[in-house]
């Protein structure tokens, strides 16, 4: 059975009063990474990180990038919300023949 992860990274962080909260130093690593690290360090075929189409990643630790779990995915309605977001994520689980996401 191939089980994926869907990352929601594409939010506004309007909340949280800054422009990206996923580069918040947190130890380490970022805030953004925190979660992800566990993600990919996990049993899943892969990891689908949704990110808005403007976002660079920067705030993905390099080693996170290119771990071949690690699946960026630019979902340019993202700014539609959340529902968008996972939406992209479920279309790419989808496409990739996810049994479960």
């Amino acid at each position: 059975m191939k089980v994926v992860g869907i990352y929601l990274a594409a939010g506004k962080s309007q909340r949280m009063g800054t422009h990206n909260k996923l580069a918040l130093p947190v130890g380490k690593m970022s805030l953004g990474s925190l979660a992800l690290d566990t993600a990919l360090n996990s049993t899943l075929a892969k990891v689908f990180i949704i990110i808005r189409e403007e976002d660079d990643g920067s705030w993905i630790a390099p080693e996170m990038f290119t771990n071949p779990k690690a699946v960026i995915v630019r979902c340019s309605t993202a700014h539609l919300g959340q529902a968008e977001s996972l939406r992209c994520g479920i279309d790419k689980a989808e496409n990739e023949k996810a049994d479960a996401a």
